[in-house]
């Protein structure tokens, strides 16, 4: 009877103990574990390095000369809803090729912005962009490219409208985590890890991949749920190439890029020149850099003509677009461009927040 009442104690003991180390792990996790992610967002932070400089005569040509001075922390609170079930079933996607690294590290400055990148061309794994901030938003974009994006976001805000910048440079590190979710969530429907990498990268390029790791690409951020409907894509559309950017993905040329349209992701090639060229070509950016680049020639003078505003019926929006049409081509009595006068006014860009709610489509 002692032996069985003795056996009884230990037992319950141990139960005790058991319950008490459960019970300890269990609140560790939840005090100082990882907060679960789920379908709806997740929290991208990692830290990334950010050469700072000037596009001056002095601008370094090759990644070894860049000062990588400034640690940049990239805090996003990136949309993850699940994609819609593809048109393709498993079994039926086809894959993609394994894409061709360019040799990019020995091109001189100028060159870097041509780059094609798609799912067949990416960077060097340590290619570093030579960067610069935007519109004072703590995004950062090629040191050329955040030049000519500073001058559009000025004059666009001249007219009462803000650029506001979404997305600009990503790191390949973070591109890579965000291309494995996508990827991950396609394999959950079924496909096949190379299926679902091909899928993905119809959203998210793989790392590398992206315009954005070369620091060319700027996605807007927008009020309106379809942003071709905003007067700031009007406003793009009838201007951005004065700038040097073009609309990279349009439903019409997704079977030459491979991407799905996304009408806020807009690429700087370089010049306006270019932009312009590309634009009345009807061309998407592949077609025309494999079958005109070669032979292009830059005109010796830029056209300084822009500001042709996009019709909207707002009032005040239609009698900035009459300011705007009846200052183009014109200057004062001192020779100078009107618009630079008129943008010297205005208020200060005012500071993007640095965590935006934006969607998973990283290109």
């Amino acid at each position: 009877m002692k032996n069985n009442l003795a056996v009884k104690i230990i037992i319950a003991v141990f139960a005790v103990i058991a319950v008490g180390v459960a019970a300890f792990f269990i609140a560790d996790h939840v005090v100082n574990g990882e907060e679960p992610t789920t379908l709806s967002s997740e929290l991208v932070s990692p830290e990334v390095t950010v050469p700072v400089g000037t596009i001056q005569e002095n601008a370094p040509d090759t990644t070894a000369e860049w000062n990588e001075d400034v640690t940049l922390l990239q805090s996003v609170v990136v949309a993850t809803t699940a994609p819609q079930m593809p048109e393709e079933a498993p079994g039926e996607v086809e894959t993609l090729a394994e894409p061709s690294v360019l040799d990019a590290g020995n091109l001189k400055s100028d060159d870097k912005v041509t780059l094609v990148l798609n799912a067949n061309y990416k960077l060097p794994l340590d290619y570093l962009p030579y960067l610069e901030e935007i519109a004072e938003s703590d995004l950062y974009m090629e040191a050329k490219a955040a030049a000519a994006f500073n001058k559009m976001y000025k004059d666009a805000l001249a007219q009462g409208l803000t650029l506001t910048p979404a997305v600009a440079y990503v790191s390949v590190a973070r591109q890579q985590i965000q291309f494995d979710n996508l990827t991950e969530k396609y394999e959950r429907m079924g496909y096949s890890e190379a299926e679902a990498q091909a899928l993905a990268a119809r959203k998210v390029l793989p790392a590398g991949c992206s315009e954005h790791n070369a620091g060319l690409a700027v996605d807007f951020a927008s009020e309106e749920a379809d942003f071709t409907e905003s007067v700031q894509y009007k406003w793009l559309v009838r201007n951005a190439a004065y700038y040097g950017f073009i609309e990279r993905y349009t439903e019409e040329f997704e079977d030459e890029t491979g991407v799905d349209a996304n009408a806020t992701h807009w690429r700087f090639v370089g010049s306006s020149a270019m932009a312009k060229a590309i634009v009345e070509s009807g061309m998407s950016f592949e077609a025309w850099m494999e079958s005109e680049f070669a032979d292009w020639e830059a005109p010796e003078e830029e056209s300084t003509t822009r500001f042709f505003m996009a019709e909207t019926t707002e009032s005040a929006t239609e009698d900035a677009t009459d300011e705007a049409e009846d200052a183009t081509d014109v200057t004062d009595e001192n020779g100078e461009d009107p618009t630079e006068e008129t943008a010297t006014v205005q208020d200060e860009p005012t500071e993007a927040p640095t965590q935006e709610v934006i969607d998973l489509d990283i290109y």
